[in-house]
């Protein structure tokens, strides 16, 4: 478990802690995927299925290849979002998500940083072309300077994080 304390003790949240999903946790983390495929849905026009769910086709994968990794996110203790990381050269950040009732208060921020502490080496970071608000976020979030490239899909990042 990481925990990332608030710069200052004024700041509304407290602690935000990026923890690995475990597999009695697998229900949690899919439930929260289907916040975050939702809110997708406007820019990628995803309907859900059948059975009135989204669905995300990897969700079993993070816990037998050794290569993916899921981490919950959370706030004081209360769940706030999710990350996907597929470690490898480079690093990748698959999927990345905070409840918006979290959102522009710093929390994804400092998941993200704790994310970048875990794996240190290369990494990119790929964004759909019309999720401008994430392209924005992770350009600002990135703590060293950084390539940024176009591709199919839309821009991705690709940078170092030295290990301490």
């Amino acid at each position: 478990m990481t925990t990332v304390a608030p710069p200052d003790s004024s700041a509304a949240v407290h602690a935000v802690e990026v923890t690995p999903a475990q597999v009695w946790e697998k229900g949690v983390v899919d439930q929260l995927l289907e916040l975050y495929l939702h809110d997708l849905s406007e820019m990628t026009g995803a309907d859900v299925g059948p059975h009135g769910r989204y669905g995300y086709r990897f969700l079993d994968d993070y816990w037998t290849e050794p290569d993916r990794h899921p981490f919950l996110i959370r706030v004081d203790g209360h769940l706030a979002g999710l990350a996907f990381v597929a470690s490898g050269a480079p690093h990748d950040v698959a999927e990345f998500f905070v409840m918006r009732k979290y959102r522009r208060t710093g929390v994804g921020t400092r998941a993200a940083l704790a994310l970048f502490g875990m794996f240190p080496g290369e990494w990119q970071i790929r964004q759909l072309a019309a999720n401008m608000a994430a392209t924005t976020f992770w350009r600002s979030v990135i703590p060293v300077p950084f390539r940024e490239d176009a591709i199919e899909m839309g821009p991705v990042q690709r940078f170092r994080i030295d290990g301490q």
